[in-house]
């Protein structure tokens, strides 16, 4: 049979971490062959330049769709998305791909979705059916599925949530998450060589925050939000551990929240990227982590712990016993905390079931496109 060429594309550290033990089991694979285009934040110093983790993984980039601008005004984003689309133009019209492959809902991946469309590209879609109440991702989520040929999930919700919108049940799958497939053969580094890695004080009880905009429906704002989050975090002696907000409209004002409270206490350390090996490395040894992001609702819970959810930026997704959903007040943010330190709260937790999976995403995609390829002789464009 004729190798099945798969264009898989990520434009954010998210999705990496996400998509590496897939291309990796595709370049096991004679069956595959499998070329990955990195754009977007990846190459931009301001948020980790991430596209040092792929190198750092020996991944082959077959071509490049950076952004240029760094500020994410709503013009700047135009003006990327924009140059994106003639970018990702090119790499159809010089890849003879027969499938797209994405993962997730930033709005960086729509010139692709364009192009798949305009080029007859069938896309595989990962991470569909979800639902984020509090970002615009909800509607570039949608958008992409409505998009795309085959459907994988996280779980059984998801794929239905698909099928409601209409998309053919015979093309929904629900593989788990391939985040923890990546978690699961992740090489493990002990708590001791985190630290100092990170130079952080072994000592010192951590935590991790991640606070992106809330892109829709708040009538706070981040520099509001933020205040209270610091003032509870404030009653506390917690080493925290600072990761840069995403590339959305509105995570300047964040990052100047954060870098002013740096500079006023020596407790929090800021990274533009932990990388995800860094980051779930550090996972098992924090108390919670705190902020809303997505990794804290999907990811965090495979570890067992704890996940203050800040706002509506989560709602609507799937929760864990271990999330805490808070508002934006600092009453309620301490009282969250105080929570994750509660021993029945920590009891339930050690016995949670985990609900995305249990590594085997990899291997149940593989399978998946090698029979619909072959049922179709290839012909879905």
């Amino acid at each position: 049979m004729k190798k099945i060429n798969i264009g898989i594309f990520t434009t954010a550290r998210s999705e990496f971490g996400i998509l590496l033990p897939l291309l990796k089991r595709f370049k096991k694979n004679k069956k595959f062959r499998s070329k990955l285009f990195v754009g977007g934040t990846h190459y931009l110093k301001s948020f980790g330049k991430t596209v040092n983790e792929i190198n750092l993984n020996k991944i082959n980039i077959n071509g490049k769709f950076n952004f240029e601008k760094k500020s994410s005004t709503s013009f700047n984003t135009s003006i990327n998305l924009s140059k994106s689309t003639f970018k990702i133009g090119k790499i159809f019209n010089n890849s003879n791909l027969d499938y797209t492959c994405l993962v997730g809902d930033r709005f960086e991946l729509i010139p692709i979705v364009t192009n798949s469309i305009i080029n007859k590209i069938p896309i595989i879609h990962i991470g569909g059916g979800e639902t984020t109440l509090g970002a615009i991702d909800n509607q570039v989520r949608n958008m992409i599925s409505k998009a795309s040929y085959l459907h994988f999930t996280s779980s059984k919700t998801y794929s239905k949530k698909l099928v409601e919108m209409g998309e053919n049940s015979k093309n929904i799958f629900n593989t788990g998450s391939l985040a923890i497939d990546n978690i699961k053969n992740l090489k493990k580094i002990s708590k001791k060589e985190i630290f100092k890695k990170l130079k952080l004080d072994i000592n010192k009880k951590t935590i991790l925050l991640t606070y992106h905009p809330e892109t829709l429906q708040s009538n706070f704002t981040s520099s509001h939000i933020l205040k209270n989050l610091f003032k509870a975090l404030n009653h506390y002696d917690f080493q925290t551990v600072i990761t840069s907000p995403g590339y959305d409209l509105g995570n300047e004002e964040i990052k100047k929240n954060i870098f002013k409270k740096i500079k006023e206490k020596i407790n929090y350390f800021y990274f533009d990227s932990l990388g995800f090996a860094n980051y779930h490395n550090i996972l098992p040894h924090c108390e919670f982590i705190i902020g809303n992001s997505s990794s804290g609702i999907i990811e965090v819970p495979f570890h067992k712990v704890p996940t203050i959810n800040i706002g509506s930026r989560q709602k609507g997704r799937l929760r864990h016993k271990s999330i805490i959903d808070v508002g934006y007040s600092f009453l309620e943010i301490k009282k969250a905390i105080d929570k994750t330190t509660n021993k029945r709260f920590r009891k339930k937790l050690s016995k949670m079931k985990y609900k995305f999976g249990n590594g085997d995403s990899c291997k149940k995609i593989e399978k998946i496109i090698l029979k619909k390829h072959r049922l179709n002789k290839g012909n879905v464009k």
